[in-house]
């Protein structure tokens, strides 16, 4: 399938980005294939703009970068018989050549949730790898636990404020820091 595509020419700057159509690979069996109706921009996409992650994610340009996204489902492999075409999900894509600054995106049913109804497609888009992030520092690396306390510095960010959420529902006590530019955000 082809797809349009904000490319990644050369590792470098912002104007190494580029629009283009590019042929994405076939729709494997416990894969889907989305059409893109919101995305993010994170930290990392910059990290491996300039060429700062070559030593976790090694790729050749061009890539595609991006690894949030939500959208429609437009086509379920063989083995993905949860989802079906229609289907409003939300998720994160796997370090990939193929990211999510493109109209369609391929992605492994496992990295895919029902996209919520209270929230739009740029809301959802906007979850899944700072989610992600925040649930693996506290939980599969600190082992967080109820009724433990938890300090999060950075609470005000997107990583930290999703931390303080899930620490919160966990039961944990959670004192968290922020920048002093924060406060008259949050009208602390």
């Amino acid at each position: 399938m082809r797809t349009q595509a904000v490319i990644l020419s050369n590792y470098g700057g912002p104007e190494n980005f580029k629009d283009d159509v590019i042929d994405l690979p076939n729709v494997q069996e416990d894969e889907v294939l989305i059409k893109v109706k919101a995305t993010s921009f994170n930290p990392a996409d910059k990290w491996v703009r300039t060429g700062a992650m070559l030593d976790f994610y090694p790729m050749d340009c061009p890539i595609v970068l991006g690894w949030d996204f939500a959208g429609e489902i437009i086509e379920v492999g063989a083995d993905s018989a949860e989802w079906a075409v229609g289907d409003s999900v939300f998720g994160r894509l796997h370090a990939q050549k193929f990211g999510s600054y493109a109209h369609h995106v391929i992605v492994n049913k496992k990295y895919l949730a029902k996209k919520p109804k209270n929230l739009d497609y740029p809301q959802a888009a906007a979850l899944a790898l700072i989610g992600t992030t925040a649930y693996q520092a506290l939980f599969d690396h600190a082992g967080l636990q109820t009724g433990e306390v938890v300090l999060i510095h950075g609470g005000a960010g997107g990583v930290g404020n999703m931390a303080v959420q899930l620490a919160k529902y966990t039961g944990a006590t959670v004192i968290a820091t922020a920048g002093t530019s924060d406060l008259a955000k949050y009208k602390i």
